[in-house]
């Protein structure tokens, strides 16, 4: 392939998923875990940030550090606290395509970058305000050197020391940025060193290089620790169908999509095996390696310990499935044409197939299988219905079922709403904040259902004049009984 038409469709590919990515994303509010973000990184300063981490966050700091920043410069809107995750995620499009095309050709650089530019899972995480997009690039960065120092082991090159700094630092970012990035970065650098282990001169730089590693996460160590041990996981323990749900999350929920990946390894390897080829190479096998050996570690520790195993933990194998099926499917179709078929159909599923123009939706897949997939919240949707409410019962008091006061604070001051005070009531000993009401109050509910038993109080004492849904919010006005 030319270099021009190389880079001309290469150029296509990342403006058409920046395009994806900047479509509509501010447009959906912020869900629970968003408003989270906020909450830890709208702060005075780095220490109460931290602070706020430790105390309350189940993940390192980095990103939140990072969101900090970005607040400070550009503001609070949906649009400024998501458009790192877009960043990355478009950063992350190019950075696939260069990894593909170091480790297998110009066809296969671009499949997978449009396997990522295109799919809804990366698309989603992208317009996100989350660590998770950051997630996945640092992760292909990870891959980027790992590859690059197992090709400087064999020679004298000064290039091999840079690309081991490199790999220090960012192995680094990704153990601050997530625990799945500490594990990615503590196996892919485990390998280097069993492979160092013949070149006693590459082994002694590496060894430094990981000491250095670990004396800079060594301050992280016990709030690790604490983390692990205070850990509280709404994640259910792991089934071994599990891996298939994973292969449906990476292929966007759509079994449109996953249906033809099948088909297309399907007549890959009964052309392999037909031609009495080797089905698998050393890259192949690395690439393999890097997509169940995470996942395996991380099913059996959840198996014996805290269930850690979610789907979006599990984004950084995403970059390894795309590459492994953009090899198969560029053995089938090595001509450029067939890289603008295949985005086409991507494109095509995405917009008749997955959710993407409604990431409020919680359900995937078809009528007979449907599995809860990632969704926004209708959390300002539901702060304007209480607006209107206001209106009207100006009097009633005002409560929330949050899990912090701030996730109601922020649309309050966004659409101006005129909440003189509120309090939250979710547990069953919040009871006694109801015991002096006079005339009734307003309950918004955003994610955090109030445990049964304050339900049931409200209930016997109040009446439900109006109530209303919203796809992960609940507003109710209630009466005092006479």
């Amino acid at each position: 392939m030319k270099k021009k038409v190389y880079y001309l469709i290469l150029l296509s590919i990342i403006i058409l998923g920046a395009l994806l990515r900047f479509y509509a994303i501010s447009d959906y509010s912020l869900w629970n875990d968003e408003l989270e973000s906020l909450r830890i990184s709208k702060v005075a300063n780095i220490s109460e940030l931290l602070q706020r981490s430790i105390q309350d966050d189940v993940h390192p700091p980095l990103y939140q550090i990072i969101l900090y920043y970005v607040i400070r410069i550009f503001g609070d809107s949906e649009f400024a606290l998501r458009l790192l995750s877009a960043i990355a995620g478009i950063l992350s499009i190019f950075f696939i395509a260069l990894l593909g095309k170091k480790l297998f050709s110009e066809n296969i650089a671009l499949t997978s970058a449009s396997l990522l530019a295109f799919i809804w899972t990366p698309i989603y995480y992208s317009v996100e305000a989350r660590s998770y997009s950051i997630l996945l690039l640092l992760s292909i960065w990870q891959a980027i050197l790992f590859f690059e120092i197992f090709k400087g082991l064999g020679n004298r090159k000064k290039s091999f020391n840079f690309y081991l700094s490199l790999l220090f630092l960012n192995s680094l970012a990704l153990a601050y940025t997530h625990y799945f990035g500490l594990l990615l970065a503590l196996l892919s650098n485990l390998f280097i060193l069993i492979i160092a282990m013949k070149r006693k001169s590459k082994l002694i730089a590496f060894l430094l290089f990981n000491a250095l590693f670990i004396l800079a996460y060594l301050p992280f160590i016990n709030i690790i620790l604490n983390h692990f041990k205070n850990a509280s996981s709404w994640i259910k323990e792991p089934h071994i169908a599990d891996f298939a749900l994973f292969l449906f999350f990476a292929s966007g929920y759509s079994f449109f999509l996953l249906a033809c990946c099948f088909l297309l390894l399907l007549f890959y390897f009964i052309k392999k095996i037909g031609k009495g080829k080797p089905v698998l190479n050393s890259k192949i096998i690395a690439l393999l390696l890097w997509l169940f050996l995470p996942y395996l570690l991380a099913f059996f520790y959840s198996l014996a310990f805290t269930p850690i195993l979610s789907q979006r933990n599990l984004i950084i194998l995403l970059p390894a499935a795309y590459l492994l099926f953009a090899y198969f499917i560029s053995s089938l179709f090595k001509n450029t044409y067939s890289i603008i078929i295949i985005a086409a159909i991507l494109i095509f599923n995405l917009f008749f197939f997955s959710t993407y123009f409604d990431l409020y939706k919680e359900k995937g897949g078809i009528s007979d299988f449907e599995i809860t997939i990632p969704h926004k919240q209708e959390s300002r949707e539901a702060m304007l219905f209480l607006k209107n409410e206001l209106q009207e019962y100006n009097d009633y008091e005002v409560f929330a079922s949050v899990y912090f006061k701030e996730y109601i604070q922020y649309y309050s001051e966004k659409e101006s709403i005129d909440l003189k005070s509120f309090e939250i009531i979710r547990l069953e000993k919040d009871t006694v904040k109801l015991f002096e009401i006079e005339k009734g109050f307003i309950l918004i509910s955003l994610h955090a259902e109030p445990e049964e038993k304050l339900i049931q109080y409200i209930e016997k004492r109040f009446a439900k004049l109006r109530h209303k849904e919203f796809r992960g919010a609940k507003v109710s006005v209630f009466k005092k009984k006479d």
